[in-house]
């Protein structure tokens, strides 16, 4: 997608303008992230000890970032307002880009999974971990299981698919890497990382096989973009 397939999008609050460019289909999605970042709302206030209602145009003058599922959005100061801003991970090194497209369309393809599976959702943050064993690379399929997730742990560990189910891995075996990471080797993972632990999922480069539940009933199948 080229730069001229880009849109700016813009919303006001009184004189404070916010705005970012996003591809035509994410429109809609990029209105709801402004809207939400300037919206008054509960925040743990480490002064206090408590949480406190704050001001959405005093965290936006802030230039706090704000987590939209797996990445994050940040005002920047521009002449009129401010622009936002997200880690575009693909770029080398990462960096920080004005088009939102990536990270809208990761949580687009993430509310996908969630409605085509019909789980609740466990979201994993980019920079959180999760645990590769030997061979991912090369393996045409992988199989993703979840245990529950921890403070910058995914719990998602990460095997080829002809692996035994109960194979205890050694630690030399295996490779942490942050979830962000992923999307550059194996995208698909990252689409199935908002499943819930206890969930696990078949994936083959660009598809998402299936996702069964800790029963082994079949939830999902052949989800591909």
């Amino acid at each position: 997608m080229t730069n001229a397939e880009r849109v700016t999008v813009t919303h006001a609050v009184g004189e404070v303008t916010i705005r970012a460019r996003v591809a035509p289909e994410h429109v809609e999605m990029a209105e709801t992230v402004m809207r939400v970042m300037i919206k008054d709302g509960l925040a743990f206030d480490p002064e206090t000890g408590q949480m406190e209602v704050q001001d959405g145009l005093e965290r936006l003058a802030r230039c706090e970032p704000m987590w939209w599922g797996f990445s994050e959005a940040t005002p920047q100061p521009v002449e009129g307002g401010y622009e936002l801003v997200t880690p575009d991970f693909l770029a080398d090194p990462p960096a920080r880009g004005d088009d939102l497209t990536p990270m809208l369309d990761i949580r687009a393809k993430m509310q996908d999974v969630i409605l085509a599976a019909g789980t609740g959702e466990a979201q994993t943050y980019a920079s959180d971990r999760v645990i590769l064993a030997n061979g991912w690379r090369e393996a045409e399929e992988l199989v993703m299981i979840r245990s529950e997730p921890t403070p910058d742990d995914s719990g998602w560990f990460i095997q080829p698919s002809d692996a035994r189910p109960d194979r205890e891995w050694e630690v030399e075996d295996l490779e942490a890497l942050p979830a962000w990471m992923l999307l550059r080797e194996r995208p698909e993972t990252v689409w199935a990382m908002c499943l819930p632990a206890d969930c696990v999922a078949l994936t083959r480069p660009g598809r998402i096989l299936s996702i069964v539940d800790d029963e082994d009933r079949l939830l999902a199948e052949n989800i591909e973009y």
